[in-house]
């Protein structure tokens, strides 16, 4: 016995993703940081998780990876010539060219954080 899926069915669950959709949309938009809008969030969970990067560049200034696995990101700045001289809580210092350059981690979720230079 074959179930007839009707136009009203699909028409239903159309409509009904959609709305989690846009309410998961607004819940997230809400707990972002004010340096991320949800198609750099998207951008950096789709390159983390589905891609498995290890990071991904959002912004000259700002890249997204998972908590606590910050090293290729620190490796990263290293290749580009900075030196990384020592870490405070969430800041990070390094050194290029004699001059001192700070950045700073946020956690933007449990599981992903950014790396902004200050």
């Amino acid at each position: 016995m074959k179930k007839d899926f009707s136009y009203k069915s699909v028409k239903k669950w159309i409509i009904l993703v959609s709305i989690v959709l846009v309410v998961m949309t607004f819940y997230v938009l809400r707990q972002l940081p004010d340096t991320l809008n949800v198609i750099m969030f998207t951008k950096g969970v789709i390159g983390v998780e589905l891609l498995n990067k290890d990071f991904v560049e959002l912004d000259e200034d700002i890249f997204f990876y998972k908590t606590g696995n910050v090293a290729p990101l620190i490796e990263h700045y290293e290749v580009k010539g900075y030196t990384f001289d020592e870490q405070f809580g969430a800041g990070y210092v390094f050194y290029q060219n004699d001059k001192l350059i700070t950045f700073s981690s946020q956690t933007v979720t449990r599981w992903h954080s950014i790396m902004i230079t200050q």
